[in-house]
């Protein structure tokens, strides 16, 4: 069991280390604005960045096609060790690269470039470290390993908005913003490293073993468990709508909307981001004792009532209630994100797990993830409604709570973990 946790752990720290990278671009959006998409209008120059950063979200479904082949074919370890490399470089490259005002429109476009390769990555990164996690855990514990592993994306986050919040200070360089892309690049090399030395699952062993690799996951996919993969569209969707609040959305709600500094706003995020870590862990872990089905109604019912409050909160200019606020935010994001690792991948069998979670996911976040900023930033603005958010993200809930039901209700679950296997009674 003690090795068992260690791969998790290496699983999360790897994870940690890849959207330190990935959220590093969304915490600088606005200085990415100036610097590559200078415009008359700032308006017009924060859609740019915004677009810019969305980008990667178009690829991820093929990084997760990609990675998901390498991973039900070759292996977890395999498809995790070079997906996480594929991410340190575009880093270096965004951290060396020479603005508008040098290059004139090769600038934004080499950008835009980098970002769709580290959605290639995350594509194959996101669910894959999760698989790796939960498979090597027991099955009476997947929802604590789903939510420790989502727990560790924001870890990265945390780090990179701390970094938002130094760099962005009045007094510092304007190449500062530079050092933290840098330092990201380095440290994707120190992921690689970990990972190369981590041990394979033993659910993909058992495959290796009995020789039921996968040539054409998809296709097993699509004859046997096309439900499955829609109910994971629909994960994914939901999921974008409410993550994408928290680093993609609020720097631009607290500055545009509440006239905050951006240092100041990239500060306070830090405790969405806390309260995003702390959620998963808990709720995922909540998620072992109360069954799924009751968990994922909760965090629905979360997603309806705490998002108004929340939202209240950060309207009060009082930054110990703005903080509070941010908390809020970040808890109800992670009473959802930290049970669904372990939500989608009983839905499908070990030897199509990784390409079926990987690519269904990554079309739903794709969807949503990319686009909401901008659905959020566009609506507020149009209705001056400071609550459009949470509006937005109550329909969501609503609607995602009416189909998993009905899915649940006739579904059949496959364990990720290794000798387990479970059935919906849910």
């Amino acid at each position: 069991m003690k090795k068992s946790w260690k791969m998790i752990g290496t699983s999360a720290l790897g994870n940690a280390l890849e959207f330190y990278d990935f959220v590093i671009c969304g915490v600088f959006i606005a200085k990415i604005s100036e610097v590559f998409f200078p415009s008359t209008s700032p308006t017009i120059a924060l859609f740019a960045s915004i677009f810019a950063f969305s980008a990667a979200f178009f690829t991820r479904p093929l990084g997760a096609y990609a990675f998901g082949l390498i991973g039900d074919t070759f292996g977890r370890k395999v498809a995790l060790t070079y997906s996480v490399m594929l991410m340190g470089f575009p880093t270096l490259v965004i951290s060396l690269l020479p603005g508008y005002s040098t290059l004139g429109i090769a600038a934004p476009i080499i950008l835009v470039l980098c970002r769709m390769v580290q959605g290639l990555s995350t594509g194959g990164e996101y669910n894959g470290a999760a698989i790796f996690a939960i498979e090597h855990g027991q099955a009476k514990q997947m929802g604590l390993i789903s939510g420790i592993i989502a727990g560790s994306c924001m870890v990265g986050a945390v780090f990179a908005s701390f970094a938002g919040s130094l760099m962005l200070r009045p007094g510092m360089p304007d190449w500062a913003w530079r050092i933290p892309f840098f330092i990201g690049s380095l440290v994707s090399f120190m992921a690689f490293v970990l990972r190369k030395n981590a041990k394979e699952t033993d659910a993909f062993i058992q495959i290796k073993e009995k020789k039921k690799e996968q040539k054409q996951p998809m296709k097993a996919i699509f004859k046997n468990h096309k439900s499955a993969f829609l109910m994971n569209i629909v994960v994914g969707i939901f999921k974008g709508s409410l993550t994408y609040t928290v680093f993609g959305f609020m720097n631009i709600y607290m500055t545009k909307f509440q006239g905050f500094e951006m240092s100041t706003a990239v500060f306070l995020n830090t405790f969405g981001l806390l309260g995003y870590t702390s959620g998963c862990v808990f709720f995922g872990w909540l998620s072992d004792k109360i069954t799924m089905r009751r968990s994922v109604y909760l965090s629905c019912f979360m997603c309806c009532t705490l998002s108004y409050l929340s939202f209240y909160l950060l309207q009060t200019k009082d930054l110990f209630l703005v903080g509070l606020g941010q908390y809020g935010v970040g808890l109800y994001v992670g009473s959802f994100v930290g049970l669904s690792h372990a939500f989608m991948q009983v839905l499908f069998p070990a030897e199509t797990r990784y390409t079926g979670v990987a690519v269904s996911f990554s079309i739903g976040i794709a969807i949503s993830g990319g686009l909401m900023p901008s659905v959020y930033t566009f609506m507020t603005g149009y209705t001056e409604n400071m609550y459009m958010a949470a509006i937005i993200i109550s329909v969501y809930a609503v609607i995602f709570t009416a189909i998993s039901r009905f899915y649940r209700r006739n579904a059949k679950m496959y364990s990720p973990a290794p000798h387990h296997h479970i059935k919906a009674k849910e």
